[in-house]
């Protein structure tokens, strides 16, 4: 029989990209830490969506003081996301995977066991949900408007737009970054205060006091885009039309890039897209101009950019592997690289107008391909 816990884990597996099982358990000892059995309890009562206290409530069936009290302590705990409504000032509550969501809010409580467990579920089971569908968690974004040919860039990918658009930008610690504090060094930036946050998800971290939150200005957001290039950090921003956040990467600590070179090593399966659906470029080389310099070798987060194996004076590209990320592009002394835009059949555009409902269309997502999926094995059978 399942115990609590359990059925918290069953849950989890079916919001966001999911959250599957592994033979070891290792998934199970984050939940464990940061709930609480109250949690647990209304947890499982919850259903997806955005609703009020009174609303929670009502569909639970328990007073609007129960509903109260746990949705607050859950908040406290941080294991929901809440919002103020737009046309009022109460706190509307929604139920959030375990990435984005659960793990990045307890940024804080990441030790180096979680660090440890977390690096074993990544490749057991983790990643590969991840990249398993047709969703992207995130979108890879251009690094700069002017890596992208003739300017053709979109609004909700041009990084630069969307910073200049916002009422208010926080950064806070990033738990990738605090997850490779506990392994190997790198040479990404000191700092684990990199990830960036915009309007009401920016309002929700500083609030929560997630991962050291603070306050920039426009100007400080913009010089960590530029930062970012000159360290060779790609962008990462929430699949949505109006991006709530926007990630620094770097190849040698980010969860989301593991997760796409595990999917990309696992091969194809129905329903499986997300990895071509990950960005809206891809780079284009001139090889009249390259010089075969290397230093695209050194920039490239994915490998696309290799050394010949035959010849290593020679650099060989693989646009397959490519995200369309453009820090080989700014780096080109020769102008030998260039990012295109996608046809447009081909381009990955959110249906949702914010991230966390983009999160709930995955989990519905999920639940369709996993059907499918299922029945294609019955019949094998």
């Amino acid at each position: 029989m399942a115990d609590l816990y359990d059925l918290v884990l069953e849950k989890l597996d079916t919001l966001g990209k999911g959250y599957p099982r592994t033979e070891t358990g290792a998934e199970r000892h984050f939940i464990e830490k940061v709930f609480t059995d109250e949690d647990a309890e209304f947890f499982l009562k919850m259903k997806m969506g955005n609703y009020t206290i009174q609303e929670t409530a009502d569909y639970i069936g328990v007073s609007y003081e129960e509903a109260k009290e746990n949705l607050e302590r859950m908040a406290k705990h941080n294991l929901l996301f809440w919002q103020y409504g737009p046309y009022d000032t109460e706190k509307r509550y929604r139920l959030v995977p375990f990435i984005h969501g659960i793990w990045e809010y307890n940024v804080d409580r990441i030790d180096i066991k979680d660090a440890k467990n977390m690096g074993y579920y990544y490749m057991n089971g983790m990643g590969e949900s991840l990249f398993d569908y047709r969703l992207p968690i995130s979108r890879v974004v251009p690094i700069s408007k002017d890596a992208v040919k003739d300017g053709k860039i979109l609004p909700m990918d041009d990084m630069e737009a969307v910073i200049k658009k916002q009422y208010l930008i926080v950064i806070t610690d990033c738990a990738c970054r605090k997850v490779a504090r506990f392994g190997k060094p790198c040479n990404c930036g000191e700092t684990l205060n990199r990830c960036m946050f915009f309007g009401d998800s920016a309002r929700f971290y500083l609030d929560q006091n997630i991962g050291n939150t603070k306050v920039i200005t426009t100007e400080e957001a913009l010089n960590i885009v530029k930062e970012n290039d000159e360290l060779g950090l790609y962008l990462m921003a929430g699949h949505s039309n109006e991006p709530s956040a926007m990630c620094s990467c770097a190849g040698c600590h980010c969860g989301i890039l593991m997760a796409a070179k595990i999917s990309v090593r696992s091969g194809s399966k129905p329903g499986k897209q997300t990895f071509d659906r990950w960005g809206n470029y891809k780079c284009v080389k001139d090889m009249d101009k390259c010089i075969q310099c290397g230093i695209c070798i050194t920039r490239c987060p994915m490998r696309a950019h290799k050394k010949n194996t035959e010849d290593e004076s020679k650099v060989e590209f693989n646009p397959a592997l490519c995200i369309g990320c453009g820090l080989c592009v700014t780096r080109c002394a020769q102008d030998a690289l260039i990012l295109e835009r996608k046809p447009d059949s081909e381009l990955s555009i959110p249906e949702d107008r914010l991230s966390y409902d983009t999160f709930d269309r995955m989990a519905i997502e999920k639940a369709e391909v996993d059907a499918m999926r299922a029945a294609m094995a019955q019949n094998d059978e």
